[in-house]
């Protein structure tokens, strides 16, 4: 899997809905406590803007905290949403 800056802008470029449909599958895909994930989800704002100040190495590494079985399904469910971050 490879994050890269265009990675970055079409996620950025989704629109609020889309955003937050890809936001829940990722947080559910990652084990994300459903409280934060929802806190998160109220404020998308905060949320494109902690997204377009991460550098593509940052994005990767957090993807890839997630562990190899979580981070595949993240990068399936990036996929699915048109985002192209490799194999």
């Amino acid at each position: 899997m490879n994050v890269d800056k265009n990675s970055i802008d079409r996620i950025l470029s989704l629109d609020d809905s889309e955003l937050r449909r890809l936001a829940s599958e990722i947080a559910s895909a990652a084990g994300a406590d459903r409280l934060k994930t929802g806190i998160m989800l109220n404020n998308l704002d905060r949320l494109r803007a902690m997204i377009s100040q991460m550098t593509p190495e940052e994005a990767q590494r957090l993807i890839d905290s997630a562990g190899s079985e979580k981070s595949g399904e993240i990068a399936r469910i990036l996929r699915e949403r048109g985002v192209d971050i490799g194999r």
